[in-house]
């Protein structure tokens, strides 16, 4: 596991300046995109933003990008943390595997 700073984007809103682990990170085939899998924690003002099992865009400061769907939101001190996973799933199972 091994840290990342980003954003997500929320059709037209982005959350910015986040910091969180990656699990898992797995080039998509045929395509520019990353399915990505791990955690993110967020901010008192943007948790209003985010609900469980909606998709965001989570875009890596090193340009990194793919689709994510939120699994949980557990409360940490004054953040939250949202688990994430990708949209099509990894290639291996993994307890947070949508495919």
């Amino acid at each position: 596991m091994h840290t990342f700073h980003g954003q997500l984007h929320i059709g037209g809103m982005t959350i910015k300046d986040l910091e969180g682990e990656l699990r898992e990170e797995a080039p998509q085939e045929d395509s520019g995109e990353w399915l990505l899998e791990g955690s993110v924690r967020v901010d008192a003002p943007a948790q209003a933003h985010l609900e469980i099992n909606r998709t965001y865009r989570l875009q890596l400061d090193d340009g990194r990008a793919g689709q994510v769907i939120v699994r949980s939101l557990v409360p940490e001190a004054d953040r939250l943390v949202a688990e994430f996973c990708p949209c099509c799933g990894l290639p291996r199972e993994t307890p947070c595997a949508t495919g």
